[in-house]
């Protein structure tokens, strides 16, 4: 679970959705 904790994943939108939220959600969708 250390990958996933890692905000450098363009190839993995989901998981940054489900850590960081919304906070990255506006980021990764816009």
């Amino acid at each position: 679970m250390r990958h996933i904790r890692i905000p450098q994943k363009p190839d993995r939108p989901d998981i940054d959705d489900l850590i960081f939220g919304d906070e990255h959600e506006t980021q990764s969708e816009k």
